[in-house]
């Protein structure tokens, strides 16, 4: 018995060698039935603040304090958007968020919203406009990430391996977890045009993570 492994990203194949026999098959793919590609319907209505949806565990690695101290430097200078949060808290995790402080923050600032646990993230998705997961420790290849390039929303994410790798004309790529990155960020990609950015999201997981790619890979893999 020879096994093979298969990494989610290039730098975890590189690092963690567990045998000669791996591959690079990037992401896994999303339910397309579901994550559909709808396009950016922006109005002139005032109303119409632009959307921002952080969906994940709530740890401390997930970047969510850190985005949420940038959105309140944003708004000093954007009045203009919003912050939709999505998730649960889990306090029976080392490396859970202090839900208190957490709570606290979201009650003062009534453009973020924190929705909780859910199951209509494509919803959520479609009705957003950046996607953002500044998280600051590895990841294979985030799902959410995924749902927002197969749904075709422009992303903010990290420079960590399993993030980087998701950013071609598409959003922004933070080097730096901290609420001052953040914000520059915020700031940057609401003067950008959101659709064209959509698009490339769009294009980016049909040519690199879509089923018809990954299973297909995945079936080569299987047949050596």
């Amino acid at each position: 018995f020879n096994p093979i492994y298969i990494y989610q990203n290039k730098e975890d194949q590189k690092e963690v060698i567990l045998s000669r026999r791996t591959y690079c098959i990037e992401g896994s793919s999303v339910n397309e039935d579901i994550f559909k590609y709808k396009m950016i319907e922006r109005t002139d209505d005032e109303s119409n603040k632009i959307t921002f949806l952080f969906v994940s565990r709530l740890i401390k690695e997930k970047g969510v304090m850190e985005l949420v101290e940038g959105f309140k430097k944003a708004l000093e200078k954007n009045k203009e958007i919003k912050l939709n949060i999505v998730g649960y808290i889990d306090d029976k995790n080392p490396s859970s968020i202090d839900a208190e402080s957490f709570n606290k923050i979201i009650r003062s600032i009534p453009e973020i919203n924190f929705l909780g646990k859910r199951k209509d993230i494509h919803s959520l998705i479609v009705n957003s406009d950046v996607c953002c997961l500044p998280s600051y420790y590895r990841e294979g290849t985030p799902r959410f990430m995924l749902e927002a390039l197969s749904t075709g929303r422009a992303i903010i994410t990290s420079n960590m391996p399993g993030c980087n790798h998701l950013i071609k004309n598409n959003g922004i790529l933070l080097n730096k977890i901290t609420p001052q990155e953040i914000s520059k960020a915020i700031l940057d990609i609401v003067e950008m045009d959101l659709t064209v950015m959509g698009k490339n999201s769009f294009k980016l997981y049909k040519s690199v993570f879509s089923e018809d790619v990954v299973f297909n890979k995945i079936y080569e893999v299987y047949l050596q």
